[in-house]
């Protein structure tokens, strides 16, 4: 085991630096310790309020996340279903998109986070008879990585 001090992930098609990773080896290969989902959501984050224009394979990452199909995309934002494939093959080259195409993008991308997340909470949260009385003051809060 060692610590990568700025991993690279590639696997969502573009680069994505993650600091402080945690690499293990099984049978001599290298494997970093990285929960996806996480990745994901947080990648998605940083892309989202990042001031860059997005492209294609940040475009493809958002509409994969977002469930999308090219149809589905294209009536969202108003571009053929053959353009948004273009561009996400393309994918080093930022999109075609107009500044306000890019923010309805952005926004619906947004939403479904946040309905993503309020609906994983909503799992979280116990019934009332389940609390317990004893940890009245303070709150244990579980340790994240990527």
């Amino acid at each position: 085991m060692r610590i990568e001090k700025n991993y690279v992930f590639t696997g969502f098609g573009f680069n994505v630096v993650i600091p402080q990773v945690i690499i293990n080896s099984i049978a001599g290969e290298e494997y970093p310790d990285l929960d996806m989902n996480a990745l994901k959501i947080t990648t998605a984050k940083n892309l989202l309020l990042s001031k860059s224009r997005i492209s294609g394979a940040q475009l493809s990452f958002l509409r994969t996340l977002m469930r999308l199909s090219l149809v589905n995309l294209s009536e969202m934002i108003d571009v053929p279903p053959s353009t948004i494939s273009l561009w996400e093959k393309n994918s080093e080259k930022i999109t075609g998109l107009t500044v306000s195409q890019e923010r309805l993008l952005r926004l619906q991308a947004i939403e479904y986070i946040l309905d993503s997340e309020r609906d994983s909470f909503n799992k979280e949260i116990v019934k009332a008879e389940d609390y317990l009385t004893e940890n009245i003051g303070h709150v244990e809060l579980k340790a994240s990585s990527f």
